[in-house]
């Protein structure tokens, strides 16, 4: 009886300790070892825990010399009519002092460590955290790789690339949403039935597989910003066309102000509204959006008739037709939206090849990217009706990643030349790159085996 429940603590120093010894060291092969025979296991027991101590304070902080002495002491005055209980105290004495001892190790170690490898290792935390809590979701291993074959067969892009379907998914009009675990929440090893097919009825008709449940929010950002892009090229073009907008500005060293350009201004002035949009109450009425994008389309319509006024006589510009121009461009069925996406998603996709070949982004974990609770993409063809993912299909952080620059610029995108689209477009494609190589890095195992 002694010796089993001997043996059962003896495991548990041996988990404390790990951290602490060599995995060689002979304090830790002893926990692991049979206990040897001996008339007196109490006795023994001591012994070595005596021994125990005197090696956690050779290579303790000084400040932990006393508690370290005062449970040595405590063992070896023990009378042997008290030996047993003394010796679970200090044990669990010990197993105190072991985890104060760690986290005075790793406090140690971060205060010698750079933010660059502080940085590293809370992504590779990260990383295993997640890696874990979407196995334990999925029933394990197979659950996951189910949902990637099954999300895989649902291709409908030429391309055999994951990366490619990746990217028609994010310009798709319809809000992206992860597919559903199975009904359980435990390991296929601790007894958990094994993961049911995936319901993929039409109330989720463009879903992501598991290994994105994670930046989901995140994806989920980029799909409305890519049609926010669309959405603000679009106007633009309507409310300056060729003949009217100023050409575009690129890099050359000295740069405009976006103020001193009218068609830069009204640029940003949309874009102002559509983020509000994105960040808006679900409860919000998205009427009001439109009507105060159909309120910039029409001023400017106003002002190039006005000044044209003056040089030649004619009929004012029709405000109905005008406001009806603009709702027909936020439908993600119109021509004009869906060629500027296809451009888009033509882009996007080069791009992210071009940075597989040049050996991928870096992804920076030190500051989170602030993710809106509630979002909604796309304007379908009844304006009223927007697809919102549920609260709790609704990650509570995402892969904490930071957008920056790419490492080598987009190409001129045709529609989104202008200064701001362009430079909006880099921020987006920048995330785009950081989260994919998130989720490569969590999820190598299924993902490297694909192109």
């Amino acid at each position: 009886m002694i010796m089993n429940r001997l043996r059962l603590l003896y495991h548990d120093l041996h988990t404390l300790l790990s951290p602490l010894l060599p995995s060689s060291h002979i304090i830790l092969l002893t926990l692991i070892s049979p206990l040897s025979p001996t008339s007196s296991p109490l006795r023994s027991s001591r012994n070595f825990l005596v021994e125990v101590l005197d090696e956690l304070g050779r290579i303790c902080a000084p400040v932990r010399d006393e508690q370290v002495q005062s449970i040595s002491r405590t063992l070896l005055e023990a009378e042997d009519a008290k030996l047993s209980s003394t010796i679970v105290d200090a044990l669990r004495s010990i197993f105190t002092l072991a985890e104060t001892m760690a986290a005075d190790l790793h406090h140690f170690a971060f205060s010698h460590m750079t933010e660059v490898e502080i940085a590293s290792l809370i992504a590779k935390e990260a990383q295993k955290r997640e890696h874990g809590l979407v196995l334990r979701l999925y029933g394990g291993i197979a659950g996951v790789r189910r949902t990637w074959t099954q999300w895989r067969a649902r291709s409908t892009t030429s391309s055999s690339s994951w990366r490619s379907q990746l990217v028609a998914t994010l310009t798709s009009p319809t809000a992206i949403s992860p597919m559903k675990p199975p009904m359980t929440e435990l390991p296929p090893e601790n007894g958990a039935p094994p993961p049911t097919d995936f319901d993929e009825s039409s109330s989720n008709i463009n879903p992501i597989p598991a290994p994105f449940l994670i930046p989901s929010p995140t994806f989920f950002l980029i799909q409305n910003l890519l049609q926010c892009l669309v959405i603000a090229s679009c106007l633009r073009i309507l409310a300056y066309p060729s003949h009217l907008a100023a050409p575009p500005s690129f890099s050359t060293g000295i740069h405009k102000e976006e103020s001193e350009d009218p068609a830069e201004t009204f640029t940003s002035r949309i874009w102002i509204l559509l983020e509000a949009e994105i960040q808006r109450s679900a409860t919000a009425d998205p009427q009001i959006a439109l009507v105060n994008l159909e309120d910039e389309v029409w001023q400017i319509t106003k002002q190039h008739a006005s000044a044209a006024a003056t040089r030649v006589a004619s009929s004012g510009p029709d405000e109905a037709i005008i406001r009806g121009n603009v709702q027909r461009l936020l439908r993600a069925d119109d021509p004009v939206f869906k060629l500027l996406m296809g451009r888009l998603e033509n882009a996007l996709v080069a791009s992210l090849h071009t940075s597989t070949m040049n050996g991928g982004a870096a992804v920076d974990s030190a500051t989170p990217l602030q993710v809106p609770v509630s979002m909604k993409t796309g304007r379908s063809a009844n304006p009223s009706v927007t697809h919102i993912p549920t609260r709790d299909m609704q990650p509570a952080s995402g892969g904490v990643i930071r957008p920056r620059s790419l490492a080598s610029p987009l190409p001129p995108v045709k529609g989104f030349e202008s200064q701001s689209l362009r430079k909006r477009l880099g921020d987006v494609a920048a995330q785009l790159h950081q989260a994919v190589e998130w989720s490569q890095t969590v999820w190598s195992d299924i993902m490297t085996a694909e192109p």
